[in-house]
C-alpha cells in the first residue's frame, strides 16, 4: 500500500501525471525518492504511476535518458 498524506488529496506523482496530460507529454520519469523506501515500495509505486500512465517510470542510479 503506497500512502499520501491525505488519502484525499493526489500525491506528487499524481499532479505530474496530470500536467503531462495537459501538456501531450510522452514519457515521464520520476525521481527524488525518500532514501529510506526499500526497492519493494518503489517497485508498488511504480506500478501505481504506470496504471495511471503507461509510459511513466522511477528513474533508477545509472539510468541515462535520450532528450530530444
Amino acid at each position: 500500500m503506497i500512502d499520501t498524506p491525505n488519502q484525499n488529496a493526489l500525491a506528487p506523482w499524481e499532479r505530474g501525471i496530470e500536467i503531462v496530460r495537459a501538456s501531450q507529454v510522452e514519457q515521464l520519469v520520476l525521481f527524488h525518492h525518500h532514501p529510506h523506501h526499500h526497492d519493494d515500495y518503489l517497485d508498488q509505486l511504480e506500478q501505481r504511476v504506470q496504471a495511471s500512465f503507461a509510459k511513466a517510470c522511477l528513474a533508477r542510479e545509472g539510468m541515462t535518458l535520450q532528450i530530444i
